[in-house]
């Protein structure tokens, strides 16, 4: 996965983050915990990863809701969809529209 890429998700999940929970004023990293830090509860993780299908036009199943506990692993999961949709499809839509 090329960085750029993979910077590009980050910061649209950072945005996402911060358009469906309040967390003004964190500094949100990779390593920032959903529930621990950011203190998501599961209504929370579940409107972030609807926000995010939306986004990146990607299907975000309830069990890999249930497996993201840090910002990167959301950006681990959606940089793979992106770069599944590059190989098989030679466009990186995701990202040219999210």
């Amino acid at each position: 996965m090329r960085s750029d890429t993979r910077n590009a998700v980050f910061e649209k999940v950072v945005q996402a983050v911060e358009q469906t929970v309040y967390v003004e004023g964190r500094d949100l990293t990779p390593t920032s915990r959903l529930v621990d830090d950011l203190r998501l509860g599961r209504f929370a993780r579940i409107k972030l990863a609807l926000y995010l299908e939306e986004t990146f036009d990607v299907e975000i199943t309830d069990e890999a809701v249930e497996r993201f506990n840090t910002i990167g692993d959301v950006v681990r999961y959606v940089s793979r969809w992106c770069h599944e949709t590059v190989d098989s499809s030679g466009y990186g839509g995701a990202i040219a529209h999210a």
